[in-house]
């Protein structure tokens, strides 16, 4: 007879082995928009049906494991969003979870070959070169940014203090969040957002949202290769380096020096792993992401991260948790 410990190994290894069987559920659950479909009052399987035209089997098995997963509730054939699905997964609330979990799905893809990418070091495809060739995964992809940074703006906007700060610049600002943010706290701020060519769209698209058009621009360009401008009080590089080999990194960091006027602060936002890389879990499974999808990426440790600011120049360098998952880093 198994010990009670041989069966929670075997369970704790099963249900991590098989976690991608409840990721495809929710992926493709918000893939055919149910959450949305269900919306705040609940349906029936026939009127969900009308509406996603799908299969009745089919659907009404989805529907079962997402009120297995406490994504549902059911009674009979009508269904209902739990409290979470209604808070985040039901399309125009605040704190939508949707494009990001969407973008998951783009993810799974890569991670699927994961033991080719392990043998050869190199990504199959780097994610830069498929949004590049898709105009959809591109905008899941930004949209799942302003899905994060819903939640983490808060936090930085906490975390630092912009009074009497004129420009703020945010490298690689996706869609914005963050200058909509800080822009929304401090009125006299005025904000640029640079980024790829196909990406600014995106982010005026936003910024004209929030109506803030007049107090936010943005720039397009290769933050490695192409100017983003002088003369900024603040300059936010968030979710950036962990695509970027230490090479570019003191590259950026450099780069970003020269771009601030002097007494002006550089805040490098990013998943930081302990300096043995033993933990957090979740930094250092973010790491196999980045090998999934770039050619030199990782998460990197507070001490990294500091050594390179004083490299490139900065000090009063200070490391601040932000989030259960993410740091700042700030240099001077």
């Amino acid at each position: 007879m198994l010990s009670k410990e041989t069966y929670k190994n075997i369970d704790q290894i099963s249900t991590i082995s098989r976690g991608f069987m409840q990721s495809q559920i929710l992926i493709t659950a918000c893939e055919l928009n149910m959450f949305t479909v269900i919306g705040e009052e609940g349906k029936k399987l026939e009127d969900i049906l009308k509406i996603t035209d799908t299969d009745k089997r089919a659907t009404e098995i989805l529907l079962n494991a997402l009120t297995s997963m406490g994504f549902l509730y059911k009674k009979e054939n009508f269904y209902e969003n739990s409290p979470l699905s209604k808070e985040h997964l039901i399309e125009g609330k605040k704190f939508y979870m949707g494009h990001s979990i969407k973008h998951a799905g783009d993810l799974y893809k890569r991670w699927a070959q994961l033991p080719e990418i392990v043998r050869t070091g190199q990504p199959v495809k780097s994610g830069m070169e498929k949004r590049r060739e898709s105009p959809e995964e591109t905008r899941r992809f930004i949209m799942a940014m302003a899905n994060v940074g819903a939640f983490s703006v808060e936090e930085l906007v906490n975390a630092t203090d912009f009074t009497g700060k004129k420009h703020f610049l945010d490298i690689g600002g996706g869609p914005g969040t963050y200058a909509i943010g800080l822009c929304s706290k401090y009125p006299d701020l005025k904000a640029t957002v640079f980024d790829l060519p196909e990406v600014v769209p995106i982010a005026e698209e936003q910024i004209v949202k929030a109506g803030m058009g007049e107090r936010i621009d943005t720039k397009s360009g290769d933050y490695l290769k192409d100017p983003v401008g002088t003369g900024y009080d603040i300059i936010l590089i968030s979710n950036i380096i962990h695509s970027l080999g230490e090479k570019d990194i003191l590259l950026l960091f450099g780069k970003a020096r020269k771009a601030l006027a002097d007494g002006g602060e550089l805040i490098v936002k990013d998943f930081f792993p302990e300096d043995d890389r033993t933990g957090p879990e979740y930094p250092l499974v973010f790491a196999v992401n980045m090998l999934s999808g770039t050619k030199e990426g990782n998460t990197y440790t507070g001490k990294e991260i500091t050594g390179w600011l004083k490299q490139s120049g900065f000090t009063e360098v200070e490391i601040k948790e932000l989030t259960p998952h993410t740091s700042i880093a700030t240099g001077k």
